[in-house]
């Protein structure tokens, strides 16, 4: 929009109205010939303006902040006006926005749970009091059980040196978002030389006296909308913005007691772990279910959903955990310093609301925060008896199998009941209405009774969706790739319209950005997803290409040519390529770590790289699952590849690869 554009869609308006209140055709001709003119000019002005913004630094904010509302409708974020609907009544004043998320965030986790405050001193000498009101809690037992052995010396945070902290300020991220003090990520960097001794002074201080700086604690949160109506306060996620000197204090001490809970940890908890990643527990959870189906077992899966996870931890109960856990009284004091008293404002804009002080929870948007909530969770793994539970963060997935029906009904429902227990004595709240339960079974009808969970019934349903994940009852992953060609489809259909702005560079740009990132989320996931499931994703890739090179004649394989690309069949292998390199080398999680088994040669080979290829019953569930074909897959990569040390290097190699040399028919139907 500009001053002459504006001009002209007012002269149309006086000319519109004129035409309503004396109509003729005279008045009618002007009109209709303004009209046309207006629209004429302003998709000429649209062009131009599209123009230069795609087609200028293409790593700028500007750029994307164009691209991004054509594309996704997760637009709305820190810096952009919100409204809010409440009671039918529009909310535009953006001041009063930001006082009702702060409300609504503050007091989100007020009905959850239990009151537990900490007491205003939380001195070392203090702490024994309050770790002795959970001293009788479920949990707390649980921890003494599992440290069978305790340690002799108390586990705690120790000072660090000025080195370690002038490493720490090299890699600061310059793009992080500035705190409420107003001092950007880049200043601090640039003078970290000149900083590194007060802040190291400032920080051991703080370890020594057990306290965490008062002024370190305030946050302000930026309310990032989640799904479904953006109107609604609901839909929206509190992410807390923190200045850069507390992320530093928050990072000394996050180091060290990463470095104790590695080992404390189940295996089974995968969020916010070094190596870790929904794509392994997804995994995990498919391979466990394919191969009690190809036993032919009944599998019952059930995914738990809780509201407000982590802005309902009890303060009081995670230091208690912190002790039962072996931590000195001094460094539960240091973490019940940093948990107490905590405030936040919301910001939206150049608008604040007013500080409010949080009683309960971690905050979101912190380096502590995470791994707080991953020590309060990790005891829930004591509770289970005969189920198996896949965590990430605040999902959870319990699954069980059996051959006879009512023994797996009573297996389940009597693990979901230790599970709802827990989270009643943590102070957390499962909303078991929202439950979803799914079953598998090969050949045969999977399982059609009901889990009963407290008052509520569940029973199988046909698609489930874990960790952005849709899976059916028969693990076609059908509904999951019509999904994803849906969206890639629209975006698609809205990039053509705007062709005409983009040159060649900046359509490369957006189709990596945007298309592809559709196909690389769990691409091993859905490796087994059919051949028409498979011809739908490439014709949706060679849309795309044919877009990107404006190239409306070349066959499939032209235009992946002309592209430097390759097909997604040969995507998905090499990620699965990659995935079975970590498995063997032990860089994966050590629950995928048996995935896979050394072939034993008697004889000496040149290829002694080589893993045993499982026995299977079925071939849906057995023979094409990444247990086989992992295995199969990297007994055909070349030597060299094989005994690569790093992964880095590994992947360098694979990018030249290019799938299955064998063409029998075995090979290619694992294909």
């Amino acid at each position: 929009m500009h001053s002459k554009l504006r001009k002209d869609i007012f002269k149309k308006c006086q000319l519109r109205n004129k035409n309503y209140k004396f109509k003729g055709d005279r008045n009618w001709d002007r009109f209709r010939k303004q009209r046309n003119y207006v629209n004429k000019f302003k998709h000429k002005s649209r062009n131009v303006y599209l123009t230069n913004k795609f087609n200028g630094d293409m790593s700028s904010k500007d750029f994307w902040n164009t691209v991004k509302p054509f594309l996704t409708d997760k637009m709305i974020d820190r810096g952009t006006s919100i409204i809010l609907k409440d009671d039918d009544r529009i909310i535009t004043d953006e001041e009063e926005v930001c006082n009702i998320f702060n409300d609504f965030f503050s007091n989100a986790a007020k009905d959850i749970g239990y009151n537990d405050v900490l007491p205003n001193d939380v001195s070392p000498e203090n702490i024994r009091s309050i770790v002795s009101m959970h001293s009788n809690h479920p949990s707390i037992q649980n921890i003494n059980d599992m440290l069978k052995e305790p340690s002799e010396t108390s586990l705690s945070i120790s000072n660090v040196s000025q080195e370690h902290i002038e490493n720490l300020m090299k890699k600061i991220d310059i793009h992080k978002s500035t705190g409420f003090d107003n001092l950007p990520p880049k200043l601090i960097k640039l003078a970290n030389t000149f900083l590194a001794p007060h802040i190291t002074s400032l920080i051991n201080q703080s370890i020594d006296s057990c306290t965490f700086p008062q002024t370190l604690k305030c946050a302000e949160v930026s309310p990032v909308y989640k799904k479904e109506d953006n109107m609604m306060r609901e839909n929206y996620r509190p992410i807390s913005i923190l200045s850069i000197f507390s992320k530093l204090f928050e990072t000394v001490y996050c180091v060290q007691l990463t470095e104790i809970f590695d080992k404390l940890f189940f295996s089974l908890l995968s969020a916010y772990r070094k190596h870790y990643s929904t794509q392994d527990v997804l995994i995990r959870f498919i391979e466990d279910c394919k191969t009690h189906i190809d036993n032919d077992y009944l599998v019952c899966a059930i995914l738990m959903d809780l509201s407000k996870a982590f802005d309902c931890i009890p303060h009081s109960l995670i230091i208690s955990k912190f002790h039962a856990y072996g931590f000195s009284d001094q460094t539960c004091a240091l973490i019940a310093s940093y948990l107490q008293n905590r405030q936040q404002r919301v910001k939206i804009g150049n608008h604040r609301s007013q500080w409010l002080c949080l009683s309960k929870g971690v905050p979101q948007g912190s380096n502590l925060g995470p791994l707080i909530f991953n020590i309060f969770l990790n005891d829930i793994f004591c509770c289970i008896t005969s189920t198996s539970l896949y965590n990430y963060a605040d999902d959870n997935t319990l699954t069980y199998f059996h051959k006879n029906e009512m023994i797996l009904k009573n297996e389940i429902e009597n693990d979901l009941s230790n599970i709802l227990q827990w989270f009643k004595s943590n102070g957390m709240k499962a909303n078991p209405s929202k439950f979803q339960m799914i079953s598998f079974k090969k050949n045969e009808k999977c399982f059609d009774g009901n889990i009963c969970v407290g008052n509520v019934s569940l029973s199988p349903e046909p698609i489930v969706k874990l960790l952005g994940i849709s899976i059916d009852c028969k693990m076609s992953f059908d509904y999951h790739i019509s999904i994803l060609c849906r969206k890639a489809g629209r975006q698609l259909n809205a990039l053509k319209r705007l062709s005409k702005s983009m040159n060649k560079e900046t359509r490369f740009t957006v189709y990596r950005t945007f298309i592809m990132s559709n196909f690389d989320y769990c691409a091993c996931v859905c490796h087994f997803c059919g051949v028409s499931n498979n011809t739908k994703l490439e014709n949706i890739q060679k849309r795309a290409l044919r877009f990107v090179l404006n190239d409306d004649t070349s066959d499939y394989e032209g235009l992946l040519e002309k592209a430097g690309s390759n097909t997604l069949l040969i995507f998905r292998l090499r990620s699965i390529a990659i995935e079975v390199f970590k498995c063997v080398k032990k860089m994966s999680p050590s629950y995928l770590h048996d995935m896979y088994q050394s072939k034993s040669i008697k004889y000496e080979m040149r290829d002694s790289e080589r893993l045993e290829l499982p026995y299977f019953n079925t071939y849906k569930f057995g023979f094409r699952s990444l247990k086989y074909f992992g295995a199969k897959l990297w007994n055909s990569l070349p030597i060299e590849m094989k005994t690569c040390v790093t992964l880095s290097e590994f992947k360098k190699l694979i990018k030249s690869w290019n799938g299955f040399t064998c063409n029998c028919n075995h090979c290619k139907r694992l294909c």
